[in-house]
Order: structure tokens, then sequence, then C-alpha cells
């Protein structure tokens, strides 16, 4: 676990500084993304706040893996966006890594840069998929001004929207998902 901890911290150690307006940033795992990373960020780009939202992809590989494409595709968004901020971590492990893991991982990453820049600023973070379809262009917008507008909050929770293809697989997960909708419908209630 140190040893988790002060690659971070050395990472983090080495990265350009994290701007002092950022308050937001957009951590995405990214396992073999070449065909949907662009994609992604154009989707983050339409709902980007200049200054304000920062991005991390975090492109994580196992050691028997060939690296993909998906590099190149970030560095020529980057150059195309200039305006917007964005970290590339790149990580080989020894094994494939749960995706549990691999967002504590650029998390933590996240919690190390803004210490490392002096950012004082509680920090929101928004956990994306590397395969995002779309978003709405008040995205960030509105997260920002959640957690602006009411000091108690200290989390919030997307839409979970799983493709048709996986109730079909897995039945129970449409009992789950309805069963969740049901107990935040019932805890919102409660605290509002």
């Amino acid at each position: 676990h140190a040893g988790f901890i002060s690659e971070i911290v050395h990472l983090a150690s080495k990265s350009p500084r994290l701007p002092h307006t950022v308050n937001c940033i957009a951590v995405i795992p990214a396992y073999n993304e070449e065909k949907n990373i662009t994609k992604t960020l154009l989707n983050i780009q339409k709902a980007h706040v200049p200054g304000r939202v920062a991005v991390i992809v975090f492109e994580n590989l196992s050691l028997d893996t060939p690296r993909d494409l998906t590099i190149n595709r970030i560095q020529a968004f980057k150059r195309k966006y200039p305006g917007m901020i964005i970290y590339h971590v790149f990580k080989r492990f020894r094994t494939r890594i749960p995706i549990g893991f691999i967002r504590r991982y650029a998390t933590d990453y996240a919690i190390q840069l803004r210490l490392f820049s002096g950012n004082q600023k509680n920090m929101i973070i928004a956990s994306l998929d590397a395969d995002v379809e779309s978003i709405q262009s008040n995205y960030f917008v509105n997260i920002i001004k959640a957690f602006e507008n009411n000091v108690w909050l200290d989390a919030v929770e997307l839409k979970l929207d799983f493709p048709k293809e996986y109730f079909k697989a897995y039945p129970n997960l449409w009992i789950l998902q309805r069963l969740f909708d049901y107990c935040w419908k019932y805890m919102r209630h409660k605290v509002n």
C-alpha cells in the first residue's frame, strides 16, 4: 500500500500544476480506448467550463496487453483544444486490475495533484467512463453550482444507465435498479 501512495505522490509532484481556478476534475480510466477516447473528450469539451474543470485520463494496461493509439488520440485532442486542462497518466500493471482500483488510483492522483499545486479549494471529482456516449452541455455547471449552493453536500450520484443487453443478460439487474431508484427517492424525500 505504501508503494501505491508513494508512486502517486511522485507522479503528482512531476505533473504540471493544477490552476487554482479549477474546482472540478473529471477522472476517466481508459483501457484500450483508442476508438472511444476522442468521442468522450469531445463530449466533455461540450460541457467544459474553462478554468474550472480539468480532466485526468488514466490509461492503464496489463503487462501482456499491447499499447494501442489512445495516447496519440489524447495528444491530438490536446493540440486541437488547448484551452482544456487535460492530464494523461499511463501505468502498466502486472495483471488486469479491477476498475474500482483504477478509479481509486486516478482519484488519489487527482487529490495529490491538487495538494502539490497548492490549491486550497475543495475539489469535486466526477468519475466518468472512457466511452461516454453523450453528456449534457450544463453537466459540469450543474455539479459545480450544486456544491457551491449546498455546504452540506459531499457527494452526488448520476443516474445509473445500463444498456438493454445488460438487463437481458442479468435479469436481477433490473430489480436492483428499481430498488435503488425507490430508495434514492425515499432518502431524498426524507432529507428534503
